[in-house]
């Protein structure tokens, strides 16, 4: 496969896409798994982003439960100071 840019021919690698177009790497990347051609698929990035899937979820739980528990503990210490914006984000 091959991008022509400019008058110049520039090869579409995995890296190549990876780097100019994220998206259509994911899209390629997916459709060459459903496939099975494993020997096709660029195997570094993918473990990139999955590795980076898993750190991104783990901050965003983190960050979930420390606004959980402060509004927990501030429901707690300051009842007369609850409102339902802490007993939506309680709930939620």
């Amino acid at each position: 496969m091959t991008q022509t840019t400019d008058s110049q021919v520039t090869p579409r690698t995995p890296q190549v896409l990876y780097d100019r177009d994220f998206m259509e790497w994911t899209q390629t990347m997916a459709r060459l798994l459903r496939e099975g051609h494993l020997d096709q698929i660029d195997i570094e990035n993918i473990a990139e982003e999955i590795e980076s899937l898993g750190k991104r979820d783990r901050r965003e739980v983190t960050r979930r439960l420390e606004v959980l528990l402060m509004h927990l503990l501030k429901i707690q210490y300051q009842p007369q100071k609850a409102s339902k914006s802490w007993q939506d984000a309680i709930t939620e």
